[in-house]
């Protein structure tokens, strides 16, 4: 009798976990946990995994919880990206150096990590290399998920103005993030190789396009511990891999006057990740059953965004900038949710500026150092940048 009795507890429980455990991720469609009675009765380590995920982030792997995040700091670098890139080309093709450099005054803006420099706005020299180092602080308040980290990024590349009207580039990228996940008492460590082709249209000096696109790969390790005194000390860890892809396209309406100059862009972004699927391991093998397993994960965004730029060409040599942004995000950026415990939030919505100075050399090299401040929601980006641009 005491044997059927701990059968049917077994059984009752199990049942239970199966019924209250479930996880959604987006475009994501996991198969239904399990719950098996296993020997000496309780649940399986499938059933466990999917418990310990559906009771909150605190319990779940860092990067899970914040590849959401992740991907709307990707916007904010898309959109630094571009910037730089195209307005000194686009002055540039119009054939009048002094107007190129002070468009490529105005054409700095927040970038969240990697904004780098393009055509510089050498009206003689057709072709073009470049490098752009950055240092991004990224910290999430909100309330039982925070987080903090850096992002640090290095980029080099190359472009070439083909006539009056074509400018194509392409470049290359490597990004670190190192953060501390509060919200599980973890760390989140990655490594990201990128490349980045883009395209610049300038049909009328006033008027130009921007076409850009971008693939990436990132390879991390994650790390977290559990409240409770007698598992403090024990550390879950994991490693993760994923794709990420991104295509935007902005219109830029630029005037110089005298030594002034502006700009307004509008533009519009589609991103997507692709996370792998991925167990995690104990550094304690008594509590190797509160180990969790993830399934692969698509997370996807379409951002508008919008920008105002304004330059002053104090001298030849040294041009100031100001910018202010918007982004939006049409297609909502979702992450994991939780059962009994909130969903990880990401602003829809962010807003920032920033500013810094440009300095030229002369027709070949150039240069800038710049600061950015973007806040989405409870995240908030801090970044610093330098870039070296060389015009031949």
């Amino acid at each position: 009798m005491f044997k059927q009795f701990k059968s049917i507890k077994a059984l009752a429980l199990a049942g239970a976990v199966s019924l209250s455990t479930s996880v959604y991720a987006p475009n994501v469609n996991p198969p239904a946990p399990q719950a098996p009675v296993v020997a000496g009765g309780g649940i399986s380590q499938s059933a466990a995994n999917q418990l310990n995920t559906a009771l909150g982030t605190d319990k779940t792997s860092s990067s899970v919880v914040t590849a959401p995040t992740t991907m709307a700091v990707g916007v904010r670098k898309v959109i630094g990206l571009v910037g730089a890139l195209a307005a000194g080309a686009h002055a540039a093709m119009q054939g009048n150096a002094a107007d190129a450099a002070a468009a490529d005054a105005a054409a700095p803006a927040a970038d969240g990590g990697v904004k780098v420099a393009g055509a510089a706005g050498s009206a003689t020299k057709r072709a073009s290399v470049w490098t752009r180092v950055s240092h991004g602080a990224l910290d999430n308040t909100t309330s039982g998920q925070e987080w903090n980290g850096h992002s640090y990024l290095a980029m080099i590349g190359a472009d070439f103005r083909f006539n009056s009207v074509f400018c194509a580039g392409l470049g290359v990228s490597y990004n670190r993030i190192d953060a501390r996940t509060e919200f599980n008492k973890g760390t989140q460590k990655s490594d990201s190789f990128g490349i980045n082709p883009y395209l610049i249209v300038a049909p009328h000096k006033n008027v130009y396009f921007e076409f850009v696109g971008g693939l990436s790969w990132d390879k991390g390790t994650d790390t977290r511990r559990m409240s409770g005194i007698e598992i403090d000390q024990t550390t879950w860890s994991n490693s993760t891999k994923s794709t990420n892809l991104f295509a935007g396209a902005f219109v830029n309406f630029v005037n110089t006057i005298n030594k002034a100059n502006f700009g307004l862009q509008l533009g519009y972004l589609t991103m997507q990740k692709k996370t792998g699927a991925f167990g995690e391991t104990s550094s304690n093998a008594a509590y190797s059953k509160s180990s969790n397993s993830q399934v692969a994960n698509t997370y996807e965004a379409q951002t508008a965004t919008a920008k105002v730029k304004a330059g002053y060409q104090i001298t030849p040599s040294v041009a100031p900038f100001l910018t202010l942004h918007t982004e939006y995000d049409v297609k909502e950026n979702k992450g994991v949710s939780y059962q009994g415990s909130p969903a990880y939030k990401v602003g829809r919505s962010a807003f920032g500026g920033g500013g810094g100075v440009n300095l030229k050399s002369d027709d070949s090299l150039s240069g800038s150092m710049e600061f950015d401040y973007s806040k989405r929601g409870n995240l908030n980006t801090y970044v610093t940048a330098v870039r070296v641009h060389y015009g031949f």
